[in-house]
């Protein structure tokens, strides 16, 4: 059966991390936004969107709020579902307000797919009973998923393995890191989807690798779960001056990096930057790293959303093999393996001394994995995908 009608299960957010459109949705990201777009492209008719949104000026107090109804633009609309912010009465009453909402929704038009971002309980809960139920296929698209090993308490723990239990429970899984697939979809179906890079980084000039400087940037969180501390630790042991250390974003590590920038004048820590500046910054680096330790659990099941954006940009990237990295891009990027500060700084040294031919083919090899990528592409992926669980 061909999927003409969706019901897609957005989760929380706040209002910095959406959209700045005339049509956005608090309740709803940026990427889940593009998907529903890509959706409609692909020939879907309607698509409903349902949320719980996080907004923190209203969950300070004990509130139920009202349903609210926000028609995007054609087709799309949004209902943000009510529920009392009370301490652990909160994800009590939202899975009430999800189960309830969904039933009548699913009762009176029943859709052909209910998709999942994120194995969030308080969502994917309700809707694989009612998938059962009615007997329609229940995908929930795995972007972030932290083994339960990694939790600080025994609360957050019961919540990560619920969220282990719903992958497994769903119709089928979305996944960007193989490893999810593979450990917890054993005995069901699931596919591989990427996150295509924002089409302004697909605009960066691959001719402008400068042959004569040698800048090397990390963008993204700087904590130690996405390797910062590992440059900074490689930093001191390449002692010529021609280079250059570059970190944009922030996190734990800020200080760090600003105590570092105070003896080394060759970094700099430029903050959080503009996307202007993130873009000006690309173009101008020689070398991007990803030195996210593969030792850390949470780094195999999460893929790095920004190698996609490092890669478009047609520059030579050392990267660790996270995720499944090395299984996908090992032929566009430099791996390395040695996860130590010499390694990287060695890794460094070596891609920058490659003769400059050999830098610019290495970029281009990048980017051409990731120039078709688009997201009318990767939701027709999707849609294919459910229209095979009914067969």
């Amino acid at each position: 059966m061909k999927v003409q009608r969706i019901v897609y299960l957005g989760s929380m957010q706040t209002p910095e991390n959406c959209i700045q459109n005339p049509w956005a949705s608090e309740a709803m990201n940026i990427t889940q936004l593009t998907l529903m777009q890509a959706f409609l492209s692909c020939g879907v008719q309607e698509i409903l969107g349902i949320s719980l949104p996080g907004t923190s000026a209203w969950l300070t107090r004990p509130r139920l709020r009202p349903r609210k109804y926000q028609v995007l633009q054609s087709n799309i609309e949004i209902i943000e579902l009510p529920f009392i912010s009370l301490g652990p009465l909160q994800p009590i009453s939202q899975l009430v307000s999800v189960f309830c909402n969904l039933m009548c929704i699913i009762g009176q038009e029943r859709p052909d797919l209910i998709l999942i971002t994120n194995p969030i309980t308080r969502l994917s809960l309700p809707a694989i009973l009612l998938g059962k139920l009615w007997h329609k296929p229940v995908v929930i698209i795995v972007s972030d998923l932290s083994p339960p090993t990694t939790a600080s308490n025994p609360l957050r723990q019961l919540r990560q393995k619920m969220q282990y239990k719903m992958v497994q429970l769903a119709s089928g899984v979305v996944v960007f890191s193989s490893h999810v697939g593979r450990k917890l979809r054993q005995r069901g179906s699931w596919i591989r989807m990427t996150r295509p890079p924002a089409s302004d980084v697909m605009t960066i000039s691959q001719t402008k690798l400068n042959a004569s400087t040698k800048n090397i940037y990390f963008a993204g969180t700087t904590a130690e779960v996405s390797g910062t501390a590992l440059f900074l630790q490689a930093i001191p042991l390449i002692k010529s001056s021609e280079y250059r250390f570059w970190f944009s974003g922030r996190g734990p590590l800020d200080d760090r990096i600003r105590e570092a920038a105070h003896h080394d004048d060759r970094i700099t820590h430029w903050g959080f930057v503009s996307r202007e500046k993130y873009k000006e910054l690309l173009q101008e680096a020689n070398v991007l790293v990803n030195p996210r330790p593969t030792q850390l659990p949470e780094n195999l099941y999460n893929f790095p959303s920004k190698l996609m954006e490092y890669m478009a940009a047609g520059r030579p990237i050392i990267s660790t093999a996270t995720s499944d990295v090395g299984e996908y891009y090992q032929d566009a990027i430099v791996l390395l393996d040695d996860e130590t500060a010499n390694g990287l700084a060695t890794a460094i040294i070596e891609t920058c001394e490659l003769p400059f031919e050999i830098q610019v083919r290495l970029g281009h090899q990048a980017r051409q994995h990731v120039e078709h990528e688009t997201w009318e592409l990767q939701a027709q992926r999707i849609l294919d995908f459910a229209e095979s669980l009914q067969r």
